[in-house]
């Protein structure tokens, strides 16, 4: 019996390795092909973070929406200079073995639809009673072994003591 466990953790830690050599390397095309367009100012934006940190904070006049690419890193989107366009905003969020922050206004609606897949989708806005006319931030999110965290105030920074 102990013959075939070591065999069994022998296979496991090589598809281990070989699984992250892929999801590196793949990371890596990715990084070289996906571009980040848009800026500060931009009604639309597609923000891209792969193997690495992102933060973006918009001050948009009609922001209509866009998509954030978030592998193997951390993206901190701040939304909360923004104004909406008129018929509100659309985001598409995909966040895959990472974490994505998007802190947004109080009096914002946010509507959250997607899955997640051993992470989690996680909305913390106190928002009650908001009237049918509220600005209205749509998001499509989509998460693999990472997590999405919408907010109205930042995550706070935790410091390391020596």
């Amino acid at each position: 019996m102990v013959p075939f466990l070591r065999r069994l953790l022998a296979v496991g830690i090589a598809l281990f390795f070989l699984l992250s050599f892929v999801l590196a390397a793949v990371a890596m095309v990715l990084k070289s092909r996906m571009r980040s367009w848009g800026d500060e100012e931009s009604d639309s934006v597609e923000l891209v973070c792969i193997m690495d940190g992102l933060e973006f904070e918009s001050q948009a006049k009609a922001f209509s929406g866009g998509s954030i690419f978030t592998m193997m890193g951390g993206s901190e989107i701040d939304l909360r200079r923004v104004r909406l366009a008129e018929h509100g905003a659309f985001l598409q969020v995909r966040t895959i073995m990472g974490g994505t922050e998007i802190v947004v206004p109080e009096g914002w609606r946010v509507l959250l639809d997607g899955m997640a897949f051993a992470g989690v989708n996680e909305k913390s806005l106190n928002d009650p009673g908001l009237g049918p006319d509220a600005p209205t931030l749509e998001l499509d999110a989509r998460t693999y072994l990472g997590a999405l965290e919408i907010s109205h105030a930042p995550m706070p920074i935790t410091e390391q003591v020596s």
